[in-house]
């Protein structure tokens, strides 16, 4: 709690009005996608009943917001990504800066995609990691119904005994079968380091034998802290800090399957799923669009916000590999949150699903900077 409020103290501080006509407007993503994200935004804002959005330390009305959205979305029409609409959204918004706890000025970004997993809807010698839906007593209880200090915190616990008490976390589920036999398996997968990488990335693809392809969407996880695999690989010098990606972790435990639980043990977060037709979806139930909708901390910023990140950017050759490293910089939405997700200084790029996908997220890992764009009092209708 300490260090968060620390943290949020900062982005008060540092969470200033950019000076935007001192920034060279350009956007590397596609012009339909960034327009399908504005639209599901609006969606968002126009069904949501809550009257404010939060923005660091500020309270934003959903109106306002609204309004950006709309006016925002007009200038997408008339101008398309051309210079006449970057003049007019330095014109016509105000950009706030997030500076996170960085003196730089700077965010951490990374980013997240949908994986493809074999599965199966039974247990068998090779499918034998079970993919779990939520516990039914799993309850998501609202701190900051019980005092003001703890507006926007909650946790995940169930009763027992009359008492409240935590969700099992991961060494309990996976090796102590605290859920197996309850009937909550929806899926089995024949990989540990896949399933691992599924919670990480929060939803997937299931490739069942008959060849159906079915979404698996976030449902619930268990409250525990999240604890990073790559930063433990680091601290005990399994891989160095520059050269940490999820390709790189996926490939130390594929030559090193012995320590893998090991590790994941570190881990007590465990994250639960649901099948569905379509997704995946944000945490307050955005459809996510590919490489327009970020992940950040949601008691800081909330949903339905337009974003400009600036960020590093992997130029692939033919192998898949990186070949350079070039300044990438788009429009976004913040549409969704994650376990590693918190405090300031921290963004998510959602990239989609497929080969390419999973390059662009297991190589975005670096600084970046992100402004947030509110419609301009006089310019409002």
């Amino acid at each position: 709690m300490r260090a968060f409020l620390l943290a949020l103290s900062l982005l008060f501080a540092l969470c200033l009005p950019a000076a935007a006509q001192d920034l060279p407007l350009a956007d590397d993503g596609d012009l339909a996608a960034l327009k399908q994200a504005v639209t599901r935004s609006q969606a968002y804002l126009a069904a949501s009943e809550r009257q404010t959005i939060v923005l660091g330390d500020r309270a934003i009305p959903r109106e306002t917001l609204l309004e950006s959205a709309g006016r925002f979305a007009e200038l997408l029409a008339q101008h398309g990504l051309q210079p006449p609409f970057f003049e007019a959204v330095q014109r016509e918004f105000d950009w706030i800066s997030v500076a996170g706890n960085d003196a730089r000025g700077k965010v951490h970004v990374t980013g997240y995609y949908l994986p493809l997993l074999e599965a199966r809807r039974t247990r068998d010698a090779r499918f034998r990691f079970p993919l779990y839906a939520p516990p039914p007593d799993l309850q998501r209880v609202d701190l900051g119904a019980f005092h003001s200090r703890y507006q926007g915190q909650s946790i995940s616990a169930r009763v027992q005994d009359g008492k409240i008490v935590p969700i099992p976390d991961r060494v309990a589920i996976d090796d102590g079968g605290a859920l197996s036999g309850k009937g909550l398996e929806i899926a089995w997968v024949d990989d540990e380091m896949a399933r691992y990488t599924l919670m990480v990335q929060g939803s997937g693809l299931l490739r069942f034998e008959d060849g159906q392809v079915a979404n698996v969407n976030y449902a619930a996880a268990n409250g525990r802290a999240y604890t990073s695999l790559g930063k433990a690989l680091i601290a005990d010098g399994k891989i160095a800090a520059e050269q940490i990606s999820m390709p790189a972790i996926e490939a130390y435990f594929r030559e090193r399957p012995l320590e893998l639980r090991g590790y994941l043990n570190r881990n007590p977060s465990y994250v639960f799923f649901r099948l569905a037709s379509e997704g995946p979806y944000g945490s307050d139930g955005i459809a996510l669009t590919p490489g327009r909708a970020i992940a950040t901390d949601k008691r800081l910023f909330g949903s339905g916000l337009i974003g400009y990140l600036t960020y590093p950017r992997a130029r692939l050759g033919p192998d898949g590999k990186v070949e350079a490293w070039e300044k990438g910089s788009r429009f976004v939405l913040d549409q969704d949150t994650g376990g590693a997700i918190k405090g300031p200084g921290r963004a998510d790029v959602y990239w989609g699903g497929g080969a390419e996908a999973a390059m662009r997220a297991g190589t975005l890992n670096g600084d970046a900077r992100l402004w947030y764009l509110i419609l301009k009092e006089k310019t409002r209708p």
